[in-house]
């Protein structure tokens, strides 16, 4: 039975804003931006540290389930940029 369009319609539009949301606190945190980080700041690092990821995941399910090259490709290319850039901080800090 196919899933009806209005059903893929709000699924992608639901990866879409997690996927915006997951790469806000990337950009906080990396620009410097700081309106995040005087108020919890054990939270902008767990938000950091689970965006890599969550963006890789919703660029494989934007990629392969609902055929969105461009965008899934650049959300998977953020989150791997991410995870690169964590382990970098981690090599560094020891």
């Amino acid at each position: 039975m196919p899933v009806p369009a209005t059903v893929k319609t709000t699924v992608l539009t639901m990866l879409y804003i997690v996927g915006i949301l997951m790469v806000y606190p990337l950009l906080s945190y990396y620009l410097g931006l700081g309106r995040l980080l005087p108020a919890f700041p054990n939270q902008v690092y767990i938000h950091v540290y689970c965006s890599g990821p969550l963006l890789i995941i919703v660029g494989f399910l934007l990629f392969f389930v609902y055929r969105q090259r461009f965008p899934g490709s650049v959300f998977f290319l953020i989150g791997i940029l991410c995870i690169a850039a964590v382990l970098y901080e981690v090599r560094e800090g020891w």
